[in-house]
């Protein structure tokens, strides 16, 4: 992919320069030399390079010469000025003995070694990114290779990695990185033996925090292709939080194209493995948990992935007969199931099923039950969907970690639902089954630094035509709001394609708008902070 290869030259000429700056410092004229270097380095990339210090050694590393950069930074400029692209204690480089001797080009690199690296990869709205740094060579300019890599081993050692992508809304953090990685990278296809660690995992999606610092670990056995830019998993071992999932296929970026081939499962099979990946359940004294029944999970992830295509994929999710209950909340949940499948066929989202055949759970003396179907989403959004029961919003505050938050109301639904967009957009409605009632009651939800919400009272009804709200009395921060309407074709939720409509009739004695606006910032003010930013809201 053009994105990937274009990062790693850009780390590449990064380290090059580095290192390049290691080995033009002797023991005289160190500090002008030092200067000197970093002049020349800043001269070949669009950004600020620094470093304080370089220590070249016999001994660290015998019989290779050990090259170590201390206190190094690459800072951005223009658009990225103050923001740190890559930073770190020290860099630690193993070469030949014989080809610094000599002064012979290009040099054998044995070892790579990051101690307290720190790597922040920024990429704005408008596609410009903080990594693309690299001054292009002048085109009468031959490239020459200042390196052959045939490392036997290269190591992260409390690392630190943030990607940070305003165009995809997506945020990515990993703290406390351990990693080591060895094999006979000199040939063209060889086995790389990896060990990961990582103290904290966070992703947030389209401001939903879909995992929470979640130790991770990663012990896989990565076959590489060199010629081919295939990597083949054969024995990799992926645990978050508790849950763990073993990996197996193939990645390959011919050009453009990312083509894959993978399958996963969680071999584990118990449902507080998988309760562990949700945010709000995962905390230190998670093993006090009592969690009880079964779990199966897997998948696959087959085809070709680019601007333009998607691969095609399935996941597939059982639970049976879960129960938990935390030590120090009154309340539990119990006889929670799920059988669901997601599948996708091809690259035409039209195309995915989505079916989520049982769902199944109770808090305190309420039970929750449903089932729901989705087909072509995109083109003719079709369901077939139930759901019954009631939720009591303060039981769940004491059967689950609501961390700082209220929460309380009574949510009652008892709603089916079979019809496709097209039938409605005919006036087909003979052929739509809808029908049911749903109603909010003294819902209370108070989360640090957001306005609260109250909703006193809501209460829709559905039918063939619409979903009608008779009653809406709710008060959002300081602004209280009163009304009632109806929404004409509900089934334009489940696409992009389609928009909502309908009407509703509001009054209010007092609206502020602006304790729901964010403070205005520019997108470079914006990513300033190293800080993971605050989601939304987290899943589930």
């Amino acid at each position: 992919m053009k994105f990937v290869r274009k990062l790693l030259k850009t780390l590449l000429v990064v380290v090059v320069l580095l290192v390049a700056a290691a080995f033009l410092i002797p023991i005289l004229f160190k500090d002008k030399i030092v200067q000197a270097v970093k002049d020349t380095a800043n001269e070949s990339v669009n950004a600020v390079v620094d470093f304080e210090d370089v220590d070249v050694s016999l001994l660290r590393d015998f019989p290779n010469i050990s090259a170590r950069l201390e206190n190094y930074s690459v800072k951005g400029i223009d658009r990225f000025e103050g923001i740190t692209l890559a930073k770190g204690k020290a860099l630690d480089l193993e070469l030949d003995f014989w080809n610094v001797v000599k002064g012979e080009t290009p040099m054998k690199l044995y070892g790579v070694h990051l101690d307290e690296p720190t790597i922040r990869i920024v990429t704005l709205s408008d596609l410009t990114a903080n990594w693309d740094i690299v001054k292009p060579a002048p085109e009468t300019e031959e490239a020459t290779e200042p390196f052959v890599i045939e490392l036997d081993d290269y190591s992260i050692t409390d690392g630190h990695f943030i990607y940070d992508d305003r165009a995809l809304d997506t945020y990515l953090e990993m703290t406390d990185i351990d990693h080591q990685g060895s094999g006979n990278t000199d040939l063209t296809v060889f086995d790389l033996d990896t060990e990961t660690t990582v103290g904290g995992f966070t992703l947030d999606y389209e401001g939903i925090r879909y995992f929470n610092k979640l130790p991770t670990t990663l012990d896989a056995v990565i076959g590489i292709d060199v010629e081919k830019f295939k990597y083949t998993f054969t024995e990799a071992a992926l645990t978050l939080g508790r849950l763990l999932v073993n990996v197996d296929g193939y990645l390959e970026m011919p050009n453009e194209d990312i083509d894959m081939d993978l399958a996963f499962n969680a071999p584990g099979g118990q449902f507080k493995d998988f309760l562990s990946l949700v945010p709000a359940a995962y905390s230190a004294d998670f093993d006090d948990v009592r969690a009880t029944g079964s779990l199966a999970l897997n998948g696959t992830v087959k085809g070709t992935y680019n601007a333009t295509t998607l691969p095609a994929f399935t996941i597939n999710l059982g639970i049976d007969n879960g129960d938990v209950k935390y030590p120090d909340l009154p309340l539990g949940i119990s006889g929670i199931f799920a059988d669901a499948k997601i599948s996708s066929p091809s690259s035409d989202l039209d195309r995915m099923t989505v079916d989520v055949n049982n769902l199944k759970l109770q808090i305190g003396q309420n039970p929750l039950a449903g089932y729901f179907k989705l087909r072509t989403p995109l083109s003719n959004p079709t369901i077939d969907t139930k759901i019954d029961g009631t939720l009591d919003l303060s039981q769940l505050a004491q059967a689950f970690p609501m961390k700082g938050t209220e929460l309380a109301g009574v949510i009652v639904a008892n709603v089916a639902a079979k019809a496709s967009y097209a039938d409605y957009e005919r006036g087909n409605y003979a052929d739509l089954d809808m029908a049911g009632q749903f109603s909010i009651t003294d819902l209370v939800y108070n989360a640090p630094d957001q306005p609260a919400v109250r909703i006193n009272r809501v209460e829709a009804s559905l039918n063939p035509r619409n979903v009608n709200v008779p009653v809406l009395d709710a008060q959002f921060g300081k602004s209280d709001l009163r009304g009632s309407g109806q929404i004409d074709n509900v089934l334009a939720y489940f696409t992009p394609d389609k928009t909502l409509t309908g009407k509703f009739n509001l009054s209010s004695n007092y609206f502020d708008a602006n304790e729901w606006m964010p403070a205005e910032a520019t997108e470079e003010e914006a990513v300033q902070d190293v800080a993971a930013p605050e989601a939304e809201s987290e899943l589930f």
